[in-house]
């Protein structure tokens, strides 16, 4: 028996051309038709932010998707905790944090099978792969997810489980990250 229908699908990163974001929005199209009380929520900001606005109000979705805007990362854990599945488009990050982060808080995560996003998922084990950023196999590997307790359940304790075993890892890309970033300050 379904008790749970409002679920909220999340995504954080840059909006820019590359992360594919209207993808998810697209896909959070077709979702809504079968899960009419489904909200996403869109944490960031970038060039591509006024597109993305546009794009919602003509799909007709501004009531059900949630510009959030910049968040400090300290703040982040909270979207993470009050949201059932985290989805990303891009097909270009080598070692997406958010999805760490994602996993981190239990979620399951939908993605592009490309670069370090493909390395962190096992397809229908912690979340699902699609080949290409599409809108209708985006949303369906969703829908699957959000309709099935069990499944999405599973695939959070999975996620909770790697990123626990992984983080003095995270430690350390976090890190480094640090080091490039003070080294390059100012250039």
């Amino acid at each position: 028996i379904r008790t749970k229908t409002n679920f909220r699908i999340l995504y954080i990163g840059r909006l820019s051309a590359e992360k594919n974001v209207d993808v998810i929005i697209k896909a959070f199209k077709i979702i809504r038709k079968k899960i009419n009380e489904a909200t996403l929520e869109i944490v960031g900001d970038g060039p591509a932010a006024k597109t993305l606005k546009i794009l919602v109000k003509k799909l007709g979705l501004t009531k059900m998707v949630v510009f959030c805007g910049y968040v400090p990362r300290e703040k982040l854990v909270s979207y993470y905790n009050r949201c059932d599945i985290f989805a990303t488009g891009s097909a270009m990050e080598v070692q997406p944090l958010t999805v760490l982060e994602a996993m981190s808080c239990g979620l399951p995560i939908v993605g592009i099978n490309k670069a370090g996003v493909a390395g962190m998922i096992k397809n229908g084990v912690n979340g699902f792969l699609i080949p290409t950023p599409n809108s209708h196999k985006m949303a369906d590997k969703i829908i699957e997810i959000l309709v099935d307790d069990g499944l999405r359940a599973k695939m959070g304790k999975y996620n909770r489980k790697i990123a626990l075993k992984n983080r003095p890892n995270l430690s350390i890309k976090k890190l480094e990250r640090l080091y490039k970033d003070i080294l390059h300050f100012g250039e």
